[in-house]
């Protein structure tokens, strides 16, 4: 009896190590595929780097990525992460410092992966997932140009009150500009996805050039302020709608 009921364990054991790697062999091979076929549409794209892809090749190669889904990805020698100024790497490795530094990581990879599928709200578990997902990215969906529209939205983002009390003309006291990152999703979708994203200039300007439709539109607040909500838009042929978006400063 004993060693029966040994048997069964072993057994289950053994069923669920098999379970277990089958599941982590299926992720590592997504990302492992992401990384070979990225890699080919790449080269097709952009030609082979000497010292192999790194973030801002890729964005050159794909238009349709932007710099917040290098965020966090892994290098060779280091780690991009998005901040207020853009794309940065940081160096993480000792010397000596070598010109491949920058160039992406198995891990890396993995984390890109992870990164676009969040974005494009796209669950990868298929390589025609990811085929989907890297046809995406190839297209120029960026906030900066959807071409060949000539339609789209346009304004600047303030934040204020800037004072507790307003005084009539009283400049200091006028809402100023708030630079930030400006979301566009696209409305009567079943998800209400997210179509495009910029971030402002320092002065708080943005445009998007979008094809008609319905959309909305938000600046990104802090936590808790400044309080920034959501503008339902509709954009009409060949029409740059002007719109000026409001965040809320909390100051009374």
């Amino acid at each position: 009896m004993y060693m029966k009921t040994n048997i069964i364990l072993v057994a289950v054991l053994l069923v669920l190590l098999v379970i277990f790697g089958f599941f982590t062999s299926s992720s590592s091979d997504q990302s492992t595929f992401f990384q070979d076929e990225i890699i080919r549409v790449g080269v097709e794209r952009v030609g082979q780097p000497i010292e192999g892809f790194s973030a801002p090749i890729f964005l050159q190669a794909f238009p349709g990525l932007i710099e917040k889904d290098f965020d966090g990805v892994q290098t060779i020698e280091g780690v991009y992460s998005f901040k207020d100024t853009g794309l940065v790497y940081t160096r993480t490795a000792d010397q000596p410092i070598t010109s491949a530094e920058e160039m992406i990581s198995k891990e890396g990879y993995k984390t890109f992966l992870t990164n676009l599928s969040t974005r494009f709200n796209l669950e990868v578990s298929k390589d025609t997932e990811v085929s989907i997902l890297i046809e995406k990215i190839q297209k120029d969906d960026s906030p900066t140009g959807i071409l060949p529209f000539d339609s789209g939205v346009s304004g600047q983002v303030l934040r204020g009150p800037i004072c507790p009390v307003m005084r009539e003309g009283d400049d200091s006291c006028a809402d100023q500009p708030y630079a930030t990152t400006v979301q566009v999703v696209e409305a009567n979708t079943s998800k209400n996805s997210l179509f495009a994203e910029s971030d402002t200039d320092k002065d708080g300007n943005y445009k998007f050039t979008l094809p008609p439709g319905e959309y909305s539109i938000q600046a990104i607040g802090g936590n808790p302020f400044p309080s920034c909500g959501s503008t339902d838009i509709i954009i009409e042929p060949s029409v740059v709608l002007e719109l000026d978006l409001s965040c809320d400063t909390g100051i009374r």
